[in-house]
């Protein structure tokens, strides 16, 4: 009987160990979900930003984006990072957005 009980222990300990270790990794896992995506928002602003000073670096004329990056910054990505409002002009927020790349 001694050997069928430890099955039996080390079958719970494992079951014990995986359930810790899930709830572990779903409590890492939805704490770094917004920090990603401010991440990956910050990154897309880089690289619109750096494209539009590239091509004028006073940044009021949009020419060397397509106007579905200027879309995506004003609307997206501007929006996500709370530096431009949802209904605000695209060149006040290109300018508010891109301030790192583009002279005041």
């Amino acid at each position: 009987m001694k050997g069928v009980s430890l099955a039996i222990e080390t079958v719970v300990f494992i079951i014990l160990a995986v359930l810790v270790l899930t709830i572990l990794l779903f409590f890492f896992t939805s704490q770094s979900g917004p920090a990603q995506q401010e991440i990956s928002l910050q990154r897309q602003r880089a690289e619109i930003c750096g494209r539009i000073a590239t091509a004028d670096p006073k940044c009021e004329n949009f020419n060397g984006i397509t106007s579905s990056d200027l879309n995506d910054l004003t609307d997206k990505v501007c929006v996500g990072i709370k530096l431009c409002t949802a209904g605000e002009d695209d060149a006040a927020c290109v300018k508010k957005c891109c301030t790192i790349f583009c002279p005041r």
